[in-house]
């Protein structure tokens, strides 16, 4: 037996115990059982987060080997999201030594050539560009400010 006395009805002002039996502290009800859903209600679904992640950003290094190694079919340009002039500087290529027999070739053998080291010259900057466009979309989209570290 607990050394509290179980409540009698009325006994507390502002509540109304008639219809209820108390028990003293020391005694236990019996446990409710477990009863499943009735069919009309729905079981809560769980919700999915939605999770944006930026873009990968372009590399420097993949931009120059690119260059490099494919330089004439313009695949640094497309590397770098820039189809538009990689198709002209492909074009360039294939136009030039297509028509290098009749010396019109050559003039744009030539163009292609100096826009080729132009390139090698700016991609940097053109790399740079591209992944800060990224993240402003990235944060434009999510309403996050994202700071966008230039190692170069």
């Amino acid at each position: 037996m607990s050394q509290y006395q179980p409540y009698q009805p009325g006994e507390i002002s502002g509540q109304n115990f008639e219809h209820q039996q108390l028990q003293p502290y020391s005694q236990h009800s019996a446990p409710m059982p477990y009863s499943a859903p009735a069919p009309h209600q729905a079981m809560p679904q769980p919700v999915q987060q939605v999770i944006y992640m930026p873009l990968a950003m372009k590399e420097i290094g993949v931009a120059y080997a690119l260059a490099i190694l494919l330089g004439q079919f313009g695949a640094h340009r497309f590397y770098l999201g820039r189809p538009g002039s990689a198709i002209c500087q492909l074009l360039l290529w294939f136009g030039g030594w297509l028509t290098v027999v009749l010396g019109v070739g050559a003039i744009m053998l030539l163009i292609f050539f100096i826009w080729w080291v132009v390139d090698l010259c700016t991609l940097p900057v053109m790399t740079r560009n591209v992944n800060e466009l990224r993240m402003r979309d990235f944060a434009a989209r999510t309403g996050q400010q994202v700071q966008y570290y230039r190692p170069y």
